[in-house]
């Protein structure tokens, strides 16, 4: 059941939803403000605009979640052991805000994780922490780097502990490759974003005014998980789009080519 009022002046919207989701998850009533004041500061209203997905109203889209993507660093760089290949692997896993030095949380929302990384590979493994049984294995292309968790793969279970590392070819010392951590998110948790989630899909009532397309609720639900530092699956909504635009191909070009392993950021 959905109900959705949309109040409007100069100085605010205001998007009410009442939404459910799910037969274990109770109704909930979502109010969503977005203030478009003079004196807001500019990159929270960016923020907020990307938030909704009115990309086409304010500064933003694929290049803002870019420019937060860029100042966030793997910390203590590569990894890599004696004369072993050093490691780039981006995420999921835990990131370094490099303006405060906070590092983000390696919880994944979706059910397959989505990696990055850098450098030639040849494959890809992923175990689970407690058992140590191979969850899934994938053989990489040389020039790849990213995939999605393969739907072949061993379900990821919600609120459990996950490892994978990227294996160059022809190595004889698997023991010195180094396994990156993440954790799928529990199911209260992940429940309740797919609530706030299904509001951005609302957003779409607001075609009518704003014009929006699949792009841009894509876009929005991207930059609604770099606002909660959950950059696998915010990578894993910008890299779904059929037929991107220039502005998000651009942008995952820019990823692919940034050095997230260095100890100082770069424009690029």
């Amino acid at each position: 059941m959905n109900k959705i009022k949309i109040a409007k002046n100069s100085v605010f919207f205001t998007l009410s939803a009442i939404i459910f989701v799910g037969s274990s998850f109770p109704l909930h009533a979502v109010t969503i403000t977005i203030q478009q004041n003079k004196q807001s500061d500019s990159s929270e209203l960016e923020r907020r605009c990307v938030w909704q997905g009115l990309r086409r109203k304010c500064p933003g889209g694929a290049s803002f979640i870019w420019d937060r993507f860029r100042r966030r660093k793997v910390p203590g760089g590569s990894r890599g052991e004696n004369n072993e290949k050093k490691t780039c692997t981006v995420t999921p896993g835990r990131l370094a805000n490099i303006d405060n030095r906070e590092v983000t949380t390696s919880k994944v929302w979706g059910d397959r994780a989505f990696f990055l990384w850098q450098g030639s590979w040849s494959q890809i493994e992923v175990i689970d922490v407690r058992s140590g049984e191979v969850m899934w294995s994938q053989t990489l292309d040389p020039e790849q780097r990213s995939i999605l968790y393969g739907e072949e793969g061993k379900s990821l279970q919600p609120d459990r502990a996950y490892e994978w590392r990227l294996v160059p070819a022809g190595t004889s010392q698997l023991q010195d490759i180094p396994w990156i951590s993440f954790r799928m998110m529990g199911e209260d948790e992940r429940n309740w974003i797919a609530v706030e989630l299904a509001v951005i899909e609302s957003g779409r009532v607001l075609a009518s005014i704003e014009r929006l397309t699949a792009e841009d609720t894509t876009i929005a639900r991207s930059g609604y998980f770099a606002d909660r530092e959950l950059w696998s699956d915010a990578l894993r909504e910008l890299y779904s789009v059929e037929n991107p635009s220039e502005e998000l191909l651009a942008t995952i070009e820019r990823i692919e080519r940034h050095d997230f392993c260095s100890s100082e950021a770069t424009s690029e």
